[in-house]
């Protein structure tokens, strides 16, 4: 991603509109899936952690 926006910017200035179009979809798409392997990851620590407390594990 960087070396894309690097080679824009080095051949001309104007074309990083057109650039930033292109490669939108690619960034955006990659932000969704850091936040969802953050996300299974949290949830698999939370429950990891309250499957260890006792009193929650009674009630089952």
């Amino acid at each position: 991603m960087n070396a894309a926006w690097l080679e824009a910017l080095r051949t001309r200035p104007s074309e990083a509109v057109q650039a930033y179009a292109q490669l939108r979809d690619r960034w955006e798409a990659g932000h969704v899936a850091a936040f969802t392997a953050w996300l299974s990851g949290f949830t698999l620590l939370l429950y990891g952690v309250l499957r260890e407390i006792p009193w929650l594990s009674s009630r089952a």
